[in-house]
C-alpha cells in the first residue's frame, strides 16, 4: 500500500502572484536569517493592501552589508523612520508599515517571480495603517547629544580622530536606539 497523508484544504486560497507595477503594501512579516555567502539579512514579507493585486505576498531580502544597505534605507525612508547615522531599529514596530512598492516579474530557476525594486512613500494623502505621520520616534531614537565641556586653560592640540572603523560600532553612545 501507499503512503498517505490526510488534509484539510478548507478556506485554503491559491497562490496569487502580484501584478507588475506600483501597489501600496503593509509590511506582514520580518525575520532575521542569514544569506548563502553568511552575511546577514532580514527577510520581509509585504502584502497589497489596494486594486487588483490585494491579498498577494511580495516577499524581499534586505542583505545587511555597507554596499547592500541602501535598500533597505529606501525603504525606512518610504515608511518615514529616520535612516541616518548609527541606528538600531525595532524590527517588530516596522510590522504593519505601509510604503508603495513597484513590482517587476523576472524570471528565476525557471518561474516567474514578482520582485520588488523600489519603495516610495505612500501616494494617496492617508492609509488605514498609518494613522500618524511622524514614526520615527516609535522606531528609533536619537542617541543623547553631548554637551561641550567648558575649559579654563588653553585646549592643548591632540592628534587627528580616526575615521570610524567597525570595530568601534559596539560603543553604544554611538548608537540610537529604538
Amino acid at each position: 500500500m501507499g503512503r498517505k497523508v490526510k488534509l484539510d484544504f478548507t478556506n485554503v486560497e491559491a497562490y496569487k502572484k502580484c501584478e507588475e507595477g506600483i501597489h501600496t503594501a503593509k509590511l506582514v512579516a520580518i525575520d532575521e536569517k542569514t544569506t548563502q555567502a553568511g552575511d546577514d539579512m532580514l527577510a520581509a514579507t509585504f502584502e497589497v493592501t489596494k486594486g487588483d493585486s490585494s491579498g498577494a505576498r511580495v516577499f524581499d531580502n534586505f542583505t545587511l552589508t555597507s554596499k547592500a544597505l541602501w535598500k533597505l534605507k529606501l525603504f525606512l525612508t518610504a515608511a518615514n523612520i529616520k535612516a541616518e547615522g548609527k541606528i538600531a531599529i525595532e524590527l517588530d514596530k516596522l510590522i504593519g508599515k505601509v510604503v508603495d512598492i513597484e513590482v517587476v516579474h523576472e524570471e528565476y530557476n525557471g518561474q516567474t517571480r514578482a520582485r520588488i525594486i523600489s519603495y516610495t512613500k505612500v501616494a494617496s494623502a492617508a492609509t488605514d495603517d498609518d494613522e500618524d505621520d511622524d514614526d520615527e520616534d516609535e522606531i528609533v531614537e536619537e542617541a543623547p547629544k553631548k554637551k561641550p565641556v567648558e575649559k579654563s586653560k588653553p585646549a592643548e592640540k591632540k592628534p587627528e580622530p580616526k575615521p570610524d572603523d567597525d570595530d568601534d560600532w559596539e560603543d553604544d553612545e554611538d548608537w540610537e536606539d529604538a
